[in-house]
């Protein structure tokens, strides 16, 4: 980068802005739902306000594989710049490494210190992913009134620990060595990914002062090639530019499209190919989760009671409601039946259904004895102006 911000303040920049969105995240509300939290006791994902029932969580399995191929689109393209820039781990690691850089060199107290803001910080985080899972407005009241249970206790000051543990001793090791990641990128990078790569044709240029190594957090050296441990921080381009300024020449560590620095070529066959399969897992995300009907609705025949003939000369049948709203606000539905354009007898005809409520109705459906049809239209009409219509079969008993 030959003007403006060095990389490394725009990682700042970047590393505040995400851990902004997610702290903040938990706290904003849409509809007086979360925007983003899965409520465990209900077993209902909320996102955007929408809530997500657990029997449509194939829609979190498409959300899942449309993130999993946008971040091999990305790798396929960018590299490992979401290590670097954006994982949690990496800006956890960011923001110790301020207190821990070189205070275990210093007094006991520095020392001292500096493991109690990291022990907070870990409290706090661990308390910041609980509220993805229990609102913060409730975590915060239950905390103060003291009674904040057993389990979220237990929940907190398990993560509380793994954090704090994570942070001192595994520290970089983990994008280093552990992280699936790191592994996995070594597959899915190309020879025209973008890469932070050294140019070995100035290598003559270099004044071997070892400041990129001594600055890379894993402490990789570039010069003797790529290595699967880089976290693609940019560090080592910012010192190394610091450096050859003094002598008047351009860093020799720099982001490279492949190693020969050539441009980005979007429509190489990978790409392309990873493209695809992300515009379907898109389009059919965006289907089904415009699909998603406000009152799901299953219809099956009533096994507690058998079909019969009234003294009127009806044939009755009953069916079992399955419904539940999935909306926050009530509904009244009227229940209709058909055969033929004739309206039928339907005992009740009118019901009404709680938020966020599921409930089972049975229904009576009286045909006359003289209307042979093994099949009946039921039209359900909820108050948000949907209608939904099942087509049922309809039993005869026979008359002796």
């Amino acid at each position: 980068m030959s003007s403006g911000l060095s990389y490394s303040t725009l990682r700042w920049l970047a590393k505040g802005f995400q851990a902004l969105i997610i702290i903040v995240v938990p706290f904003i509300s849409i509809n007086n739902n979360s925007l983003l939290r899965f409520d465990v006791p209900t077993l209902r994902l909320y996102f955007f306000g929408n809530p997500i029932w657990i029997d449509e969580f194939f829609l979190v399995l498409l959300a899942s594989l449309f993130f999993a191929f946008l971040l091999i689109f990305i790798t396929l393209l960018f590299g490992r710049i979401w290590c670097g820039w954006m994982c949690p781990q990496t800006v956890l690691n960011d923001i110790t490494e301020v207190f821990f850089g070189r205070s275990l060199h210093r007094s006991y107290l520095r020392v001292g210190l500096s493991y109690l803001i990291v022990a907070l910080l870990s409290v706090f985080v661990g308390a910041n992913l609980l509220w993805y899972f229990v609102s913060p407005y409730e975590f915060f009241d239950r905390l103060f009134r003291g009674n904040l249970g057993d389990v979220v206790v237990g929940f907190w000051v398990v993560l509380a620990i793994v954090i704090f543990l994570n942070l001192v001793f595994i520290k970089r090791r983990f994008c280093a060595s552990v992280c699936p990641y790191s592994k996995l990128q070594s597959v899915i990078l190309d020879s025209q990914s973008m890469v932070i790569a050294f140019d070995d044709m100035r290598r003559q240029e270099c004044m071997n002062c070892n400041a990129c190594v001594r600055a890379c957090p894993v402490r990789v050296d570039l010069r003797e090639g790529l290595n699967p441990a880089c976290i693609n921080c940019a560090e080592c381009i910012d010192v190394c530019k610091r450096m050859t300024t003094k002598v008047r020449k351009a860093s020799l560590i720099d982001y490279r499209f492949g190693l020969s620095g050539q441009s980005m070529n979007p429509f190489r066959p990978q790409v392309l190919i990873v493209g695809l399969i992300l515009l379907v897992s898109l389009t059919a995300l965006s289907y089904w989760t415009f699909m998603r009907k406000p009152l799901d609705v299953v219809v099956m025949q009533n096994q507690y009671f058998q079909p019969r003939v009234t003294d009127e000369g009806l044939v009755i049948n009953s069916y079992m409601l399955s419904l539940t709203n999935r909306t926050d606000n009530g509904m009244s539905l009227s229940i209709e039946a058909k055969s033929k354009g004739e309206r039928l007898k339907v005992s009740p005809d009118v019901s009404n259904i709680g938020a966020k409520a599921h409930e089972r109705l049975p229904i009576y459906i009286g045909i006359p004895h003289n209307n042979q049809q093994d099949y009946i239209d039921l039209v359900i009409r909820s108050s948000n102006e949907r209608v939904y219509v099942k087509t049922l079969g309809f039993i005869r008993p026979e008359v002796r």
